[in-house]
């Protein structure tokens, strides 16, 4: 190899000659539009924001006062279903207190149709103890 391409170590290690720094890029030069853009549409989206939660709250609100009438009608069902049962209950006692009433006033018939029957047929004999002892069932049966 021939001396001049043989570079010696000083020569490739040593510092290139003096080169001037590029110079760095100018910072991008913002136009005031740019803010007020920004602001726009943030103060848009804000807007939107605003009323969508607004339109929530309005369906919320109106749900709310459905099921308050729903929650309503429900309760004057149950307390007519309540007083119904009550009415029912009121009905059925009396029921019964007349069908014992009636079981006892049939008795008591029975028992008058009996010494009735009894003293009809002690009147056709000569028998007057027994007609007074008939007799006696009829007035306390009768």
């Amino acid at each position: 190899m021939s001396e001049p391409e043989r570079a010696s170590l000083a020569e490739v290690f040593a510092p290139p000659a003096q080169q001037q720094p590029a110079a760095a890029p100018a910072a991008p030069v913002r136009s005031k539009k740019t803010a007020v853009v920004v602001l726009a549409v943030i103060a848009a989206l804000l807007f939107c924001a605003t009323g969508v939660s607004v339109t929530f709250f309005l369906i919320v609100r109106k749900n709310a006062v459905e099921m308050v009438k729903v929650i309503e009608q429900q309760d004057r069902e149950i307390t007519d279903l309540w007083e119904k049962a009550e009415a029912s209950e009121e009905a059925a006692a009396k029921a019964r207190n007349e069908r014992e009433t009636t079981r006892f006033e049939i008795a008591r018939a029975d028992k008058c149709r009996l010494a009735a029957k009894a003293y009809k047929e002690a009147s056709f004999t000569d028998d007057q103890a027994k007609l007074q002892a008939t007799w006696n069932e009829i007035y306390l049966n009768c």
